[in-house]
This record gives structure tokens, sequence and C-alpha cells, in this order.
């Protein structure tokens, strides 16, 4: 589950990575807003920001026991599950499909 080997924020306090965490999210949610507003383009640093705040979380996750992790993680993976979005993409590639063929092979007289 870790994204990060040597996660320079493992053994800080959970107080201390949820402090920093609320500072750095805070920030990235302004970011983000200004970015989808056109106002402002995506940048390595805004990359950094969320990869940081990934690493926060990670490092807070840590002092949970691998149980709890386990099953949050289950959990949050079930709600994010992207099988039925690839469906319905597939379902609406295979109506697209078929219609071109129905264009291609039963043209409407006019």
């Amino acid at each position: 589950m870790k994204h990060f080997e040597n996660n320079v924020n493992d053994g800080m306090s959970r107080t201390d990575s949820i402090e920093t965490l609320i500072d750095l999210t805070s920030c990235i949610a302004v970011n983000a807003l200004i970015v989808a507003g056109g106002e402002d383009e995506a940048n390595e640093k805004d990359a950094g920001a969320w990869w940081a705040m990934i690493a926060l979380a990670e490092a807070a996750l840590e002092s949970y026991p691998e149980d709890v992790r386990a099953k949050g993680y289950q959990i949050v993976n079930e709600n994010t599950n992207r099988e039925l979005v690839e469906k319905a993409r597939r379902d609406e590639a295979e109506r697209a499909a078929k219609h071109v063929v129905s264009l291609i092979f039963c043209p409407k007289e006019d």
C-alpha cells in the first residue's frame, strides 16, 4: 500500500501529521480551484504538493494497526472501483461501433 520506501514523515506523531496535512490540503484546494478555473496551469510544484499530501497521509496511516489499515483500504478501494465506469465506456464504444457498421452496411436510401 505504500508509495514511498523512504518517507521522511514516518515516525512523525499522528497529530503533527494531521496538522501538516490540514495546512497543506488547504493550499492544494486553493491551487486546484485556480487551475480548474483556468487562471493558472498545473505544474510540478502542484504535483509535488499532492505527493507531499499523500506522503503525510501515508505516514499518519503507519501509526494505525495493519488490520485497521487493510480494512480502510478495502473500503476505499470498493468505493473507487472503476469497473462500473469501464463497463459504461465499453458499452458506449460497442454502441458506437455498431452504429458505424450499420451506416456502412445498411445505408439509408434518400
